[in-house]
């Protein structure tokens, strides 16, 4: 299962993670758009509840499994047939 896609935009910046399945192949694409290279002491707070919320988004599972396997028409091998 791929998980929800996720994405935020405020003060500090923007950021988007994105999934995207293809056959057996899963891809996840991270973009991060911070809105400046300085902050206030006053802005720290809020800055790492915006970054944590990017982590929170990040540390999300992606599980995978292998299909189920089909049973074979007839029910069985042929040793076993008409017992």
């Amino acid at each position: 299962m791929v998980p929800e896609n996720s994405e935020e935009s405020g003060p500090h910046g923007r950021w988007s993670l994105r999934y995207a399945k293809d056959g057996t192949k899963v891809t996840a694409k991270l973009t991060i758009e911070l809105a400046s290279g300085q902050l206030a002491p006053d802005q720290y707070a809020s800055f790492r509840s915006f970054l944590s919320r990017l982590d929170a988004a990040v540390a999300r599972r992606v599980e995978a499994s292998p299909r189920p396997e089909t049973a074979s028409v007839g029910g069985g091998s042929p040793a076993t047939a008409g017992r």
